[in-house]
């Protein structure tokens, strides 16, 4: 199993829309290291896709509290 998480210095994932990634350089990794993964976020960061979308050619798993 390999894992890639996005956090800050203190290991939070991001509060109020803040971001913990935000270089193009690691939304590029990113993007060619996910290709054909699975990637599991939370309904917020799914909002902050483009179009609010899940990511094409990945398993997008996620997360939500609210009953969907």
């Amino acid at each position: 199993m390999e894992l890639i998480v996005a956090v800050y210095d203190d290991w939070g994932i991001g509060c109020d829309g803040t971001q913990p990634v935000a270089l193009s350089a690691d939304r590029k990794f990113f993007r060619e290291q996910t290709r054909g993964a699975m990637v599991i976020v939370g309904r917020k960061t799914l909002g902050d896709f483009p179009g609010g979308k899940p990511l094409k050619n990945r398993h997008n798993i996620v997360i939500t509290r609210q009953n969907i």
